[in-house]
């Protein structure tokens, strides 16, 4: 075994993985022309700095949780579904991670398109079944009882129906799964969606996609068209490629000894061609098999893909004219629950400080001092707690005396009561006094550098006449 049928990387033409690659034309996607192939490349891109949609939502995420989305909880909802389409196209570049995502989607469509939602109720519900009878320490006798039951009398039949003549192999998929040496599996499936998972975890790599999708190859792609275009439209740009590069037989990803992954192709027809001593390649099989088309062409139709992915973006662009306008709204809202919630603070605030009692007026302007001045004061004992509504989370919240913030940004010596012309004087006495402060502070820094500066001339100026000594020494 060698890798002497590796191909070498600048040996392949991988313009197709690059939808904005001048060796395309907009006639391949097509598209009108060049500009509407570079918007849709934007649009496509994981990148919030280059993807003005993903740029904008970010920037208002803060309104995204009041903004109602057809479809979706809310806009955090729609957000995090446009992040994963995109960041999926983003990570499908590399091939292991491409393979990957397709058999998700694969499994998803036959979950979706081919089990009726009864029998997805039923192989979830027996599959708890299992997990809880585990769980409870029942006898191994009759967790395999109802592991045999889960295969005979659920997945069996369910092969034998619509599933079988639409996927062969699916079988091995379930009973592996149902087998007595894998009930340990349902451990931690909770949901539908575990259970789809621990199916796909069991499946292994190269083997799943081959299995009998020519005969649903048309309806998994108009899946993926309506569930997730820009899937769809990977798929085609890696048949494009290796419709372009025919040498490619077999890929592997390999582990780097710095523990970097990259993506190998190799010009061989088996795997035990190419030396794997260190165990570090994982192979998978070029897509061609399931993308062959009538006429036994490899590509798929990228120009279906692209318009596939151009719908999906004008239903973005038209989401997105409605968030606007909702965020808008909520903005507005957040705004003015920000003013009622400002006034509550305040208003609550003077209500504090006017309830003070008389005998403590002193140690009141002396923490007024200290809050307004960042200066003397701050020795009193008084101290005070008060309640306020916050309007944007609908709650009331506490404030205390020992944070400044936001007091001095809120006191208002016209809102209290009883403050005499001689408390105003002590304030505003604090306040030279802290003016007095920095000054003193600022002149005795700009001193200090001053004598610094001195002392690196005096020591520049020695250091010359040392210098200057010692070249004339030489030259004698």
């Amino acid at each position: 075994m060698s890798n002497r049928r590796a191909i070498r990387t600048d040996q392949i033409n991988k313009s197709p993985l690059n939808l904005l690659n001048k060796q395309n034309s907009a006639k391949t996607y097509g598209a009108k022309d060049e500009e509407e192939v570079k918007d849709m490349g934007t649009f496509i891109s994981s990148n919030w700095h280059m993807n003005p949609t993903l740029r904008w939502i970010n920037e208002n995420h803060t309104f995204l949780s009041n903004v109602k989305v057809a479809g979706y909880e809310n806009a955090h909802g729609f957000r995090q579904h446009l992040w994963d389409m995109l960041n999926t196209y983003e990570q499908s570049q590399e091939y292991q991670y491409f393979y990957q995502m397709v058999q998700e989607s694969y499994l998803d469509f036959i979950f979706e398109a081919w089990l009726p939602p009864s029998a997805r109720g039923e192989l979830f519900n027996k599959a708890i079944a299992i997990k809880d009878a585990f769980t409870n320490g029942f006898a191994q006798e009759k967790i395999s009882d109802m592991i045999n039951e889960y295969k005979d009398n659920i997945v069996i039949p369910l092969l034998d129906g619509s599933i079988n003549p639409v996927v062969e192999g699916m079988g091995q998929f379930f009973c592996n799964f149902g087998g007595h040496s894998q009930h340990y599996t349902f451990n931690g499936v909770h949901e539908i969606k575990h259970l789809r998972q621990r199916l796909l975890s069991y499946q292994p790599n190269n083997e799943f996609l081959v299995a009998g999708l020519d005969s649903i190859k048309e309806q998994y792609f108009e899946y993926l068209i309506n569930n997730n275009p820009l899937l769809y439209l990977r798929i085609t740009q890696w048949a494009e490629l290796f419709a372009l590069n025919p040498k490619i037989k077999i890929i592997a990803n390999v582990t780097t000894s710095r523990y970097q992954s990259k993506t190998a192709f190799y010009d061989c027809e088996e795997k035990n061609e190419i030396a794997n001593a260190n165990r570090n390649k994982v192979f998978y099989t070029p897509i061609t098999h399931f993308v062959k088309n009538e006429n036994g062409d490899n590509m798929v139709s990228i120009h279906k893909a692209y318009q596939g992915v151009k719908a999906f973006q004008e239903s973005i662009v038209k989401t997105m004219e409605e968030v606007k306008a909702a965020v808008a709204v909520a903005e507005k809202d957040y705004n003015n629950n920000a003013e009622l919630t400002a006034d509550s603070i305040k208003n609550n605030f003077h209500v504090v400080l006017n309830a003070a009692n008389v005998d403590d007026y002193d140690e009141v302007i002396q923490w007024i001092s200290w809050t307004i001045t960042d200066t003397h004061g701050y020795d009193a004992a008084w101290n005070f707690t008060f309640e306020y509504h916050d309007f944007e989370r609908n709650m009331d919240y506490h404030m205390v005396s020992n944070r400044k913030h936001p007091y001095a940004t809120i006191i208002d010596l016209d809102l209290i009561t009883w403050l005499t012309d001689a408390h105003r004087s002590q304030i505003s006495n604090a306040h030279r006094l802290s003016l007095q402060n920095l000054r003193e502070n600022h002149n005795y820094a700009l001193s200090r550098l001053a004598q610094q500066m001195s002392n690196l001339v005096v020591a520049f100026d020695a250091s010359i006449v040392v210098k200057n000594d010692t070249f004339r020494k030489i030259m004698q």
